[in-house]
C-alpha cells in the first residue's frame, strides 16, 4: 500500500522522482487523486510553506 506520508515527506525534500513513483503507485493501488491531494501533496506543501 501506498505510504501517503511518504509522499508527502518527498515532496517537502523536493525529491521529485519519488514523488512521481509513488503517486503512481498509490493510483494503481486505487487512491483517487483527491485523497492524495488530501492526505499527501497538500500535506506536504503546508510544511513546506510554514
Amino acid at each position: 500500500m501506498a505510504d501517503l506520508r511518504a509522499l508527502a515527506e518527498s515532496l517537502e525534500q523536493g525529491k521529485v522522482a519519488a514523488v512521481q513513483g509513488l503517486i503512481q503507485q498509490a493510483l494503481e493501488e486505487g487512491h483517487s487523486p483527491a485523497e492524495l491531494l488530501d492526505l499527501g501533496l497538500l500535506e506536504g506543501m503546508r510544511v513546506i510553506g510554514e
